[in-house]
């Protein structure tokens, strides 16, 4: 009897999260449109990053390098 109520919580809980994630999926948010990833690649400046910054300035980038330049 008590194994009852124990499937029963895991079917309930089971149901629950599936409906959850059904809600929470991809199809959510599909009223609003995502940029092309080819126009985000068209018009990315690669030296505007903070690694092209580093690459202009020619500075150190990893905490190690700094600490065995000192």
């Amino acid at each position: 009897m008590k194994r009852c109520g124990v499937i029963l919580a895991t079917i309930a809980i089971l149901g629950g999260l599936g409906w959850m994630l059904h809600e929470a999926g991809p199809s959510a948010g599909a009223d609003r449109e995502a940029p092309s990833k080819a126009s985000q690649l068209k018009n990315a400046d690669p030296m505007a990053t903070p690694a092209g910054w580093r690459y202009r300035q020619s500075q150190p980038h990893h905490w190690r390098y700094i600490m065995l330049k000192k």
